[in-house]
């Protein structure tokens, strides 16, 4: 249980607390302005598919 133990499991936190920003912001009225919910949910969408690249490409030449 070294530090790679740890580094997954704060991935594993991001990404998810990412995809719920996400769809938080993307499918709800929680922010009335339009344009700022968009931003926000592109933010965040953008924020898991490049933890998801790094996951599954990048770390394998790393």
């Amino acid at each position: 249980m070294g530090d790679g133990f740890m580094n997954m499991y704060l991935e594993i936190i991001i990404y998810f607390t990412a995809l719920i920003g996400y769809f938080l912001f993307g499918y709800t009225k929680i922010i009335k302005n339009e344009k700022l919910r968009k931003k926000l949910s592109f933010i965040f969408n953008l924020i898991a598919v490049l933890i998801l690249l790094y996951e599954f490409v990048l770390k394998k030449f790393i």
